[in-house]
């Protein structure tokens, strides 16, 4: 692994830390463990895994650039996919490092490599930022989410 690539997994695994996803993960596991049986549990650990993993790629792009943090992914995924050694895949472009993903994972992949393959298919094409308004939509439903159910719970004890 070269130094700039080493540098953005570094900066990634920083980010981890500093943001204390662990904590996040945590949460999530717990609520699993609970309900196993509740499909959405199952749906929303996963989700929260690929989103933490996206926040701390963002992080890294802040001073590395896409193609370097893109190699840097492809790397470090065909050393845990059991696929490939981790200096078996050295990517000359962002585009056969999703094509080498894609292939190591064969749509049946380890979670590992289906993550990555994700990520770098988003650092690759990204999505265009939600609308303003629809943002203030999704907070304030977000808002009412938490306050409704809390204000059902307290208010009668206050007017009783």
């Amino acid at each position: 692994m070269n130094r700039p690539s080493l540098r953005a997994v570094l900066i990634h695994e920083n980010a981890h830390l500093s943001q204390r996803h662990h904590l996040l993960l945590w949460a999530f596991a717990a609520w699993r463990q609970a309900l196993p049986w509740l499909p959405t549990t199952r749906l929303a650990q996963e989700s929260v895994n690929s989103l933490i993993e996206m926040l701390a790629d963002d992080v890294a792009l802040r001073t590395e650039s896409k193609a370097t943090l893109i190699k840097a992914i492809a790397i470090v995924a065909s050393g845990s996919a059991g696929n490939a050694g981790a200096g078996d895949i050295r990517p000359s472009s962002p585009t056969l490092a999703l094509s080498g993903l894609e292939a190591a994972s064969g749509g049946q992949g380890s979670d590992a490599v289906r993550t990555a393959a994700s990520r770098v298919s988003r650092l690759l094409t990204p999505q265009p930022p939600l609308p303003a308004a629809v943002r203030s939509a999704v907070t304030a439903g977000c808002v009412l989410l938490l306050a409704l159910p809390t204000a059902l719970l307290v208010v009668p004890g206050l007017l009783g």
